[in-house]
């Protein structure tokens, strides 16, 4: 078996499954590698590479880690999953062995010749010090592979470091200085001396110094110095002591500390090259001075330290230095709460983290979390794999991690896995987790596998559905996960708000609204009190929300200003998200108990929701209630863009809001709104079902205008029958109440009905009508010529061709009248005209208003004509003989000479 292939064969399939996974991402960017990929695939699966190309990312590397390849081929899948998932320990050996690299990958241009054994040899110990021994294995016979003039020192230097540590065959020469490194004097700090003893795995600084008791005593008096303490030495006092210390001892490096925070802590600019420092001194003043910045909480003065000195920052962050528990913390902390979380992670080795203890952990954590709640599962996951890493190094190194850290970060991975979507991931973790037995880390992980049974990646996915129809579906999706959530829901756990949300939604959903209402009480109070949900934004507010409308529903008088808070508050929050059956339920409610409860709830409202707040007041019937809602509605109404069904509901929904308020204004626009709509089979029937019931009009419209409408609406729907009926009955009507008067509408009304062709009218209205005909007593008139203008308004294109004609007759037998005629028809524009009719009436003698005209601009007409004195002739007819009956009978009203 070759060298690469053998190496393959001892990774686990996972692992196969994470390097093929891997060289498929890097391949994407190349179009012919990813040809070439999906071609051994489709080879290996007996497929087309189209289909391949179809599969998942984590299908495609399944099939590629099962297949038989070359040789080179799993060298290449060996290095990209060392360079992606062994990084942390490549950049450890290589940074040790003093071999330029860029995160773990070597330019092979820069090396000339093999490296030195000494050099290998602090790397080898130091990565079977920190790193899995199998790891480390399989990474040098990876090395060795190779077969590269640089590696030909690797086996020696294996046995070398493999050796026991008491050997004084172990002592390592000094390693010579790089070509881009400045030659100093060797310095002890300088070697790896393996017969000084190894400090908890740390053979790269193997006479690593530590702070003792005469470090402790300076630091405290440099703080109590800074601090002004009464007492304290002075500033030159402090300055001359450490200076002196720093003299005294050239090896005690540090010292430099001292100096460092010194400096800082008295306001002067840090200088790392004051005395021309060396690399150890630099460090350990570059400790001092973020350490006394720390102090004054100046995290803009460590960020802008980390700056203007990345050498030192980088090599305290990756554990280069040994003055790196004493600064990571700070350095971590001060770039996280200034955004700068990114770089932290890129630059912190595992080790570094361990040292830093709890003042590194927690701001990882912190920035983990809300890469989380940002629903950033990628970055979160970087942070985590770090902090796990951390842990795991700290137990190398014997140092312990505070207790529950390594469950705490395990379940934040298991977040981020299940926010990717990997959901056997996230599983795998939990299982470990609840496998400890402790309650608050166990509960909490029964929360996070209800959410993985339910197949929600974010928290955020549990919410009321925006349509009711939709709430047995929501409740089916919980459902999987409803036995771990009610694990979760238990005092120990410290994210008990969330599993309690979630079984108050699905009880909310399952229509359970008193077993809803108790754990959405747990989740806000909760919340209230400072709980933070690990991600899920809005989690808070849709818990709000819910439970003011359950509050609202017990109908309560005690608990009524609660559901208004809760509700506006959360519906505040999320406007966009807000269920309007759900706000209409609580509306509804909340006006049962007190109509002053539901108004308030709107009035606060209206700015965040805008529209979808008349939707929800459309949906109570809360229309009525508020003045600021119906003009909303009607402005709403008025929009010719929005569909002509939306606006047709509108219409309806706002006349019957404005009408109990007495808002005829507001009721006659919606019915304007509806009579234009009127042009299609739909609108008709609308409006014609509306005008059937005298209570949904009135007083809006008349009852004449009520029946023209429907007259004209039952004619275009061919409706021809029911329009003679209608007019049948109002003739009767009009003969009932003044037989004179009305005798002249009701011959109208018999003219058109005989126009139908439908047959004639009922006997008894012909019946009627004749009798009062034989009674008339026509007046001996003396015969008299006509002046003056009559203005002829409505009607529409076919009316408009009788025009020339109705002129020529009535220049024939009244030459003195003037015909003015304004074909109005049907158009909803009418308002735009109104100053150019209003003149015309002023103008005229006397006015004609035909049937076909808009109900409202017709009720203008005669108003107008009464406020200017003129009399108006109503047209019922719509034929060429009603209308010259109409301008005889206003001819009939001019003055004659």
């Amino acid at each position: 078996m070759a060298i690469w292939e053998r190496i393959w064969s001892r990774l686990t399939i996972e692992e196969q499954r994470q390097a093929t996974r891997e060289v498929i991402v890097q391949s994407a960017k190349l179009p012919e590698s990813a040809a070439s990929l999906l071609q051994v695939i489709a080879e290996q699966n007996r497929t087309r590479p189209e289909v391949v190309g179809r599969w998942s990312i984590d299908k495609q590397a399944d099939y590629l880690a099962r297949a038989r390849m070359k040789d080179l081929e799993y060298g290449m899948f060996l290095t990209a999953f060392f360079i992606k998932y062994r990084q942390p320990m490549l950049i450890r050996m290589l940074d040790l062995a003093e071999i330029p690299n860029v995160n773990g990958c070597i330019d092979i241009r820069t090396q000339s010749g093999a490296i030195a054994t000494e050099g290998l040899v602090a790397g080898i110990r130091g990565i079977d010090a920190e790193f899995p021994s199998r790891d480390v294995g399989l990474y040098l016979e990876a090395l060795e592979g190779q077969a590269q003039p640089m590696w030909r020192n690797l086996p020696e230097a294996i046995r070398v470091a493999r050796q026991p540590a008491a050997s004084p065959s172990m002592t390592v020469p000094p390693v010579a200085a790089s070509p881009a490194t400045p030659t100093r004097p060797a310095t002890r700090s300088s070697r790896i001396d393996a017969e000084v003893p190894i400090v908890r795995g740390e053979v790269h600084l193997a006479d690593i110094e530590r702070f003792t008791a005469l470090d402790a005593f300076l630091r405290d008096g440099l703080i109590a110095t800074a601090a002004g303490t009464t007492g304290a030495p002075s500033g030159d006092r402090m300055r001359s002591v450490v200076e002196e210390l720093i003299q005294l001892n050239e090896t005690r490096h540090r010292s430099w500390f001292h100096l460092g925070f010194l400096d800082v802590s008295e306001g002067r600019e840090p200088d790392l090259d004051v005395a021309h420092a060396s690399e150890r001194n630099r460090g350990w003043y570059f400790a001092g001075a973020v350490a006394a910045c720390a102090r004054s909480g100046d995290d803009a003065g460590i960020v802008a330290m980390f700056d203007r000195h990345q050498a030192e920052a980088r090599r305290v962050l990756g554990d280069r230095h040994e003055a790196t528990g004493e600064a990571a913390g700070s350095l971590v902390g001060a770039l996280c709460a200034a955004g700068r979380s990114g770089e932290a992670v890129a630059a912190l080795a595992a080790t570094a983290v361990s040292k830093g203890g709890d003042r590194v952990y927690d701001p990882l954590l912190i920035e983990a979390e809300r890469h989380l709640r940002e629903s950033k599962a990628a970055e979160a996951s970087a942070v985590l794999t770090l902090l796990m890493d951390g842990v795991e190094a700290g137990v190398r190194r014997q140092d312990q991690a505070r207790p529950g850290l390594a469950d705490e970060v395990a379940l934040l991975r298991a977040t981020a896995h299940r926010v990717s979507g990997a959901f056997d991931r996230a599983i795998a973790l939990l299982d470990r987790v609840v496998g400890h037995g402790e309650s608050g880390p166990s509960a909490r992980a029964e929360g996070e596998r209800g959410l993985v049974a339910c197949r929600a990646r974010s928290l955020s996915e549990v919410r009321l559905p925006l349509a009711e129809v939709d709430l047995p579906a929501t409740a089916a999706r919980l459902a999987p996960g409803i036995v771990h959530f009610e694990r979760a829901s238990v005092g120990e756990n410290p994210r008990r708000a969330e599993a309690d949300f979630v079984l108050g939604i699905h009880r909310f959903a399952m229509g359970d609204v008193d077993g809803a209402r108790t754990p959405l009480e747990r989740a806000v109070a909760a919340f209230r009190a400072g709980a933070v949900a690990t991600e899920g934004a809005g989690t808070p507010a849709r818990a709000r929300f819910a439970l003011g409308v359950l509050l609202a529903e017990t109908l309560d008088v005690a608990r009524a200003e609660e559901a208004v808070e809760l509700l506006v508050s959360g519906a505040t929050d999320l406007p966009g998200e807000i269920p309007v059956y759900a706000l209409a339920r609580a509306l509804s409610a909340l006006t049962a108990i007190r109509a002053e409860y539901g108004t308030r709830v709107i009035l606060a409202l209206t700015d965040a929701l805008g529209d979808r707040l008349v939707d929800v007041a459309v949906e109570a019937d809360l229309v009525a209630a508020h003045d600021g809602l119906r003009e909303s509605l009607a402005i709403r109404t008025e929009n010719p863009r929005r569909p002509r069904r939306a606006r047709g509901e509108d219409a309806a929904a706002l006349l019957l809001g404005s009408l109990p308020a007495l808002d005829i204004e507001r009721a006659t626009r919606a019915l304007a709104v509806l009579e234009d709509l009127a042009d299609d089979a739909e609108g008709r029937g609308r409006l014609l079902r509306i005008l059937e019931d005298r209570a949904q009009y009135d007083p809006a419209w008349t009852s004449s205008e009520a029946l023209d409408a429907r007259v004209r609406l039952c004619e275009a729907e061919g409706r021809y029958a029911d329009a003679a009926r209608l007019l049948m009955q109002a003739a009767h009507e009009a003969l009932s109440r003044d037989p004179e008067r009305g005798l002249e509408t009701a011959r109208e009304f018999v003219g058109m009905i005989a126009g139908y062709g439908i047959g004639s009218p009922d006997a008894g209205l012909l019946a009627r009508i004749a009798a009062l005909e034989g009674a008339e007593r026509a007046p001996v008139l003396p015969t008299l010529r006509r002046r003056g203008r009559v203005f002829v308004i409505g009607g529409n294109e076919v009316q408009a061709r009788y025009e020339a004609w109705l002129r020529a007759d009535v220049v024939a037998r009244e030459p003195g009248v003037v015909l003015d005629f304004d074909f109005a028809g049907w158009s909803s524009n009418w308002g735009r005209n109104l100053g150019s009719i209003e003149r015309r009436i002023a103008e005229a003698d006397a006015i004609v208003v035909m049937r076909f005209i808009r109900t409202l601009l017709g009720r203008t007409v005669r108003e107008l004509s009464g406020r200017h004195g003129k009399p108006w002739i109503a047209c019922t007819g719509h034929g060429r003989d009603s209308v010259a009956g109409a301008i005889e009978r206003a001819i009939g009203l001019l003055p004659g000479v």
